[in-house]
């Protein structure tokens, strides 16, 4: 391998520019796709969550069968938004801690 000068290089190789733009470039398009990837990673468990929930189920239940162990996070960022949205509905609204409470897709409540 023969080493090239410092003159060599500047006349050869990529220029200074090229190299920002295009680390920028690759850097924006990876946080882009990790940004959509999360969303439908969301709207995927949701979704789980909601078909699961056809019938009366148990925070603890909904959790074992989505693969979380900590029930907190999983509440905060699942189950909240899902009650939030009208999508699922809680066993016993008046008593929200109750250890009874139970979690049911709005579509197949009972009446």
């Amino acid at each position: 391998m023969i080493p090239l000068s410092a003159v060599s290089v500047g006349k050869v190789g990529p220029s200074q520019s090229n190299l920002v733009t295009d680390q920028v470039t690759d850097q924006v398009t990876d946080q882009v796709n990790r940004n959509v990837d999360g969303i439908e990673k969301e709207q995927d468990v949701s979704q789980h969550i909601l078909d699961f929930c056809q019938v009366e189920r148990s925070k603890k239940e909904i959790c074992e069968y989505m693969g979380y162990r900590n029930r907190t996070f999983f509440t905060r960022k699942y189950l909240f938004s899902l009650i939030q949205e009208g999508k699922l509905q809680m066993t016993k609204p008046d008593k929200p801690n109750s250890r009874n409470q139970k979690y049911i897709a709005v579509k197949y409540q009972k009446e």
